[in-house]
Order: structure tokens, then C-alpha cells, then sequence
């Protein structure tokens, strides 16, 4: 997967979610249908969190799946860099903002999710936020990706401050087979889908892992792996033949070491 220096320029993630979901050519490429179509692996991220503790939907985009935790966990926050996406968080009737902060009943009668703009980064914000909740597990998925490898000792160090003692993190990240499926997919159709073109021209494009995949990453910055695979994802991007586009995507069930 080439690393491209467009990845997380300044202001690309607001410029791709005012453009997000505006027509039917451009979907958020992740987003699919049900809790099952758009998270398979929500089981084991259900048999690895301690329903407990707040859930953190880091990298949050527009909420589509933050809604669907609510249905398992008592207290959800679903944070994101960019204000934009939170403006499309479905947070259903009488919401109302608090600071950053957006709180109110969601699409589907849930009253436990919050939405709050956070840098994943910005360590003071993120020990800011865990004084307020507490230890609490984190979903974060593609977001890693989102960043250049020099900001990923911060944001690993900002997970670290979220889960404390008792807190996991289940990551979801595309995986090395990203470029190939979309050679494939330039090679059988002419072109990619408008929705992936749309993002690569607002200035985002996914930086390459280390050798060692997100496991590897992990692991040299102080996290324990749990449990790790492989999987592909549904999406909403259309394909000539009438079929959707899938992702293919690397997880890893992490916590830090006592």
C-alpha cells in the first residue's frame, strides 16, 4: 500500500464529510446496512469489552455504527476530528451541544451516546476526556490509516490514557491488500468507483502499516494482542456488475500490559 503525503492533510477530513452522502455516487464507502453488515466482527468485540465501561467509537464519521453500540453498552461516545461529521451524526430530535459536545435521544430512541470533536492526537484533550469517563474501551476503524506514521506514537499513547487499567481496544485497519483490490478494480471496470475517486481527491488516502501489520505496531509501542485476523467488509459503493464493493481489513484486540 503506497503511503501518499496527502494522507490527513489539514482540513481534508471536513472537506470529504460535506461531501460525503450527498448523492448516491458517493456513499461512505464503510457503511453497510446492519450492525452485522457493517461491524461481522461485533461479536468479538462484544466477548472482548467489558460491557461495563463507556464504549469510545473513535473516528466516529456520521455515526452510523456508534448507534448500533449503543444497542450493547450503556454509555457510548463517539468522537472525530472533524465537525463536519459529527454535523451528520444521526442523533435524532432535541439534541443540543454542550462545548463540543453533543448529547440528546439518537434515531433509534438510544439516550446514552454522545458526540465530541477530539483529535485522537492532542494528548492533553484525550487526558481531558478520560478524567471526565474514565477507564472505558475504544472502536477505532480505518483510523490509523487516516494519519501519518509519525502521529501514530501519540494517538497509541492517547488509547493507552483512554483504557487506563481495565479498558481494550479493538482496531480495525485496511489491510496490505487495499492497492492490489483496487488494481483489480481499475483493471475490471476502467476506473474505481466515483466514492473512492471522491476521497482521494479531498486529500485522503490510507498510509502503509509497517511490515509487521497493526499486530507489529502495537506490540513495539507497549500493547498486549489478544486476539488478531483478517476480514473484508460490506460497503455501500455500487459496482458496475451490480455487486458492492468490499474491503479488506486487518483487526486486532489489544490492552496494555499490566
Amino acid at each position: 500500500m503506497a503511503e501518499s503525503t496527502g494522507t490527513n492533510e489539514p482540513g481534508a477530513w471536513e472537506s470529504y464529510w460535506q461531501l460525503a452522502g450527498t448523492s448516491p455516487d458517493l456513499p461512505v464507502p464503510w457503511h453497510f446496512g446492519t450492525a452485522e453488515d457493517m461491524a461481522p466482527y461485533l461479536p468479538m468485540l462484544l466477548a472482548g469489552f467489558d460491557s461495563r465501561l463507556p464504549l469510545v467509537d473513535a473516528g466516529c464519521g456520521n455515526g452510523g455504527l456508534t448507534e448500533h453500540f449503543a444497542e450493547h453498552f450503556e454509555t457510548v461516545l463517539g468522537t472525530d476530528v472533524a465537525a463536519a461529521a459529527l454535523e451528520k451524526a444521526h442523533t435524532g430530535n432535541g439534541n443540543t451541544w454542550i462545548g463540543r459536545t453533543r448529547i440528546g435521544r439518537t434515531g433509534n430512541g438510544h439516550t446514552g451516546v454522545r458526540y465530541e470533536q477530539l483529535d485522537s492526537t492532542d494528548l492533553a484533550a484525550v487526558r481531558a476526556l478520560h478524567e471526565r469517563i474514565g477507564d472505558a474501551n475504544v472502536h477505532l476503524r480505518g483510523v490509523l490509516h487516516a494519519m501519518a506514521a509519525e502521529q501514530w506514537p501519540n494517538a497509541l499513547a492517547g488509547l493507552a490514557v483512554l483504557t487506563g487499567q481495565r479498558g481494550r481496544v479493538f482496531d480495525v485497519e485496511l489491510s496490505e491488500r487495499f492497492t492490489e483490490s483496487l488494481a483489480e478494480l481499475a483493471e475490471c471496470f476502467g476506473e474505481w468507483p466515483e466514492a473512492i475517486r471522491e476521497a482521494a481527491t479531498t486529500g485522503l488516502w490510507p498510509a502503509e502499516l509497517p511490515a509487521q501489520g497493526l499486530t507489529g505496531l502495537y506490540r513495539r509501542h507497549g500493547w498486549l494482542v489478544l486476539e488478531a485476523g483478517e476480514l473484508a467488509l460490506s460497503s455501500r459503493v455500487p459496482l458496475p456488475d451490480g455487486t458492492f464493493l468490499h474491503l479488506p481489513f486487518e483487526y486486532a484486540l489489544v490492552r496494555r500490559h499490566a
